[in-house]
């Protein structure tokens, strides 16, 4: 079996992350692979890393405009004699824009009859859009399978030609459990500034909340605080924000806060979710995908609204306190369990 791996770039977070651990699984399985990166430029240190040296191909596309029809048209032609060449059992792509270039691949590969097309729907995003439900279903319709990574996923694309495989997360394999605090006052919010994750008008809301006797501390990791210019919050608030930029030391990053928030609008299976309850901390979040999943085996997960709900959580969660066993998490989300149920679905296509 030989499996072409679709993703947008080579990069450690997101879907890009699940396709490298897939490649990795694949390849320890002896099976054929190779990974095409829509963007970015060659990451041979990434590659190294995770043991994938030699299998991935840079198409290099630029931004999906009219100006670039030239260097696009010449980009696909390249990345149609690159799968000529490995001539792959299966496509399985990772993303909205690889979606759009495996379908392009499917219309162009019409002579190749055996290859098998396989996408997997990584959140909920489209079904927020006005026309989201619809672009799913035309990808769905395309597509020869749907991987969810989720409850809530998998109930949107509805269970035709679909499968649940939840995503790999490398976690330690040791349970965490350490003493807990009194009460909650340092948190942490992870991640890029972005307006799907919504940390802006998260903390301009709470803030307003808690007012200026709240004591607590928010620590934001991988920020840059010239990204926070436009930050609207109370004068009182900033001593109670702390920005820091990326920590590559996960454990060190995690130590540092008692619990963690997750304002976002929507997500796939949050990482950052995943990584801190296996280290036995309190988790907020909002009612984002994966979260019905994990509310199964952990107490430790709390779901907000707005902030106001979430302080009541944080009160409540002072009250309440149960123990979360993380290596059930460890065991879930382990990356070459992933990988056997992904190779048993390959072969069944």
């Amino acid at each position: 079996m030989k499996v072409l791996l679709f993703t947008n770039e080579l990069k450690l977070g997101g879907s890009e992350l699940v396709a490298i651990l897939e490649a990795n699984g694949l390849v320890k399985r002896e099976i054929e692979t190779k990974i095409i990166a829509a963007k970015g430029r060659p990451n041979k240190v990434l590659e190294q890393q995770h043991s994938i040296q030699g299998i991935v191909s840079y198409c290099n596309f630029p931004k999906l405009r009219l100006k670039n029809y030239k260097k696009i048209r010449s980009r696909l032609e390249n990345l149609v004699s690159v799968v000529k060449d490995f001539s792959p059992d299966l496509i399985h792509s990772h993303g909205e824009v690889p979606d759009i270039f495996t379908l392009y691949l499917k219309f162009r590969l019409k002579k190749y009859k055996f290859i098998k097309y396989l996408r997997t729907s990584h959140n909920e995003r489209y079904f927020s859009l006005k026309y989201g439900y619809i672009l799913e279903r035309i990808f769905n319709f395309f597509f020869n399978h749907i991987i969810v990574i989720s409850q809530r996923t998998e109930k949107l694309n509805g269970k035709k030609k679909c499968s649940l495989i939840l995503n790999p997360v490398r976690l330690s394999s040791a349970a965490i459990h350490r003493q807990q605090p009194k009460e909650i006052k340092v948190f942490g919010i992870i991640g890029r500034l972005s307006a799907q994750k919504n940390q802006v008008n998260f903390l301009q809301d709470f803030a307003k909340n808690v007012g200026p006797e709240w004591n607590g501390q928010i620590k934001l990791y991988g920020f840059d605080k010239s990204q926070f210019s436009k930050l609207e919050v109370p004068k009182y608030f900033w001593k109670n924000i702390q920005i820091n930029g990326f920590l590559s030391d996960v454990d060190k990053l995690y130590d540092s806060v008692e619990a963690i928030i997750i304002p976002s609008i929507y997500e796939g299976m949050s990482t950052v979710m995943i990584e801190a309850l296996s280290r036995d901390k309190f988790v907020f979040s909002t009612n984002v995908s994966g979260v019905k999943d994990l509310e199964l085996i952990t107490s430790k997960l709390k779901v907000f609204t707005n902030s106001v709900d979430l302080q009541n959580k944080i009160d409540a969660t002072i009250q309440c306190r149960s123990k979360t066993e993380p290596s059930v998490l460890v065991e879930m989300f382990d990356p070459s369990v992933h990988v056997k149920n992904l190779v048993r679905l390959y072969r069944e296509l």
